[in-house]
């Protein structure tokens, strides 16, 4: 994740929405916040510490932390820096504002002497995506090692992050590049209730790309009401409650009562979460690796992939990562053929035409996009409501990287 938002190397830990600004001195955290300790996916503690001032992290861990920044950078996927950065610029970058750490187990405070490459599990900035008059808007990076992926801690992180950006007294967020080839990090953003607020074309050289690829803009309300749990988030919380006949930890009224009800429908199965009997595949990489899959065995539509994966698996919004898996297959790309002329309300068939598929007209409306006379170019016309992926160079994607590396926030992208 890189610095997307103008940075004030001047600005104070907090940026509160009304009253007068904050001093120039570091101030006190806010009383409600302060260590929060969380259950991973496979039920290990892990606790997340805010943290305002570099000083107060050992050394250790911020060269462990900066280290796994620059294995992100040199991938070339998540964040758009191009040059690795020192121990110094690094510490003036992640903690210039305010940061957060994840460690495992459940202490206190951070205590030196430590396996950080065993026991680090991520780490988050919060900085003003804005100056001045609009400083009360924040942005965001993360970063997640590569140790601990796949296990939800991406997820775990980003609700930390709206849970304590408004008690740092920001009202808004915005993602200003999340990389449209970072599924995983969308699809946490998406279930947590960020929505899609714009697009920068050809925001990136990405390696292994061609040519540039698009960024999403994210943004969400961090005041107001909060929508139910969705998607990732809400099967880990069923397959605890079936697992331990425990509530997850913070669960109100409400919940614990969506959660005995959903106890009728779901079950356990040699360890995975089953609706009847169709696996729950909560992690997006996995969905994306299953669709994919399934679409290279015969490179049909989006109907058909969307249905072969629904006889055997569940989760979320499966046609959108249908969606995404069809338009990163190559083979239909190079085989799309240029959309079809709009007929007007009165003209007919002509003789001789075959009327397209269902499936045809998806592959060219909907998930390949036509040739639009750049080369190397697409053009989709109005935003899908469904994944819009368009790398110009397409790889399957590998099972054993989650994608969990650096969503996209402000810049960058973090992985989970």
């Amino acid at each position: 994740m890189s610095p997307s938002m103008l940075e004030d190397p001047a600005i104070a830990a907090f940026r509160y929405s009304t009253g007068p600004p904050p001093p120039t001195s570091a101030p006190s955290l806010p009383h409600d916040l302060g260590p929060c300790t969380f259950l991973l996916r496979d039920h290990t503690p892990a606790t997340v510490y805010p943290i305002t001032s570099p000083a107060a992290v050992p050394i250790g861990l911020l060269a462990f932390l900066c280290d796994e920044l620059n294995i992100e950078i040199e991938r070339g996927e998540t964040f758009p820096m191009l040059e690795q950065l020192p121990l110094d610029a690094f510490q003036s970058y992640w903690f210039s504002s305010f940061a957060a750490i994840m460690l495992l187990g459940d202490a206190p405070a951070i205590m030196d002497n430590r396996n950080w490459s065993k026991e680090c599990f991520g780490s988050f900035y919060i900085k003003p995506n804005y100056p001045g008059r609009s400083a009360h808007i924040c942005s965001a990076g993360f970063i997640v090692p590569q140790h601990v992926r796949s296990k939800g801690i991406g997820r775990v992180l980003g609700e930390c992050y709206i849970d304590w950006a408004p008690k740092l007294g920001y009202t808004y967020s915005v993602f200003n590049l999340v990389f449209e080839t970072n599924v995983a990090a969308r699809r946490i953003w998406e279930s947590i209730g960020f929505k899609r607020i714009g697009r920068v074309k050809g925001a990136a050289i990405l390696k292994n790309h061609e040519h540039p690829v698009d960024a999403i803009m994210y943004g969400r309300d961090l005041v107001g009401p909060v929508e139910d749990p969705v998607g990732e988030l809400r099967f880990d919380r069923i397959k605890f409650y079936l697992e331990t006949g425990r509530y997850p930890p913070q669960a109100d009224r409400q919940e614990k009562s969506r959660l005995r009800s959903s106890a009728a429908h779901y079950r356990l199965r040699d360890g995975r979460l089953m609706l009847r009997d169709r696996e729950v595949v909560p992690e997006p990489e996995r969905q994306l690796a299953i669709a994919t899959q399934i679409h290279l065995n015969g490179h049909v539509g989006i109907n058909k992939t969307t249905a072969t994966i629904a006889e055997k698996y569940h989760w979320t919004r499966i046609k959108e990562t249908a969606a995404a898996a069809i338009r990163l297959c190559s083979e239909c790309r190079d085989n799309s053929r240029p959309l079809p002329r709009k007929l007007s309300a009165t003209s007919t068939t002509l003789p001789g035409m075959v009327e397209p598929t269902e499936d045809d007209l998806t592959a060219s409306l909907g998930l390949v996009g036509a040739l639009d006379g750049r080369q190397g170019g697409y053009s989709m016309g109005p935003e899908p409501t469904g994944l819009r992926l368009t790398p110009d160079r397409v790889e399957s994607p590998d099972p054993n990287d989650p994608g969990e590396s650096g969503f996209g926030m402000s810049v960058l992208n973090f992985g989970e």
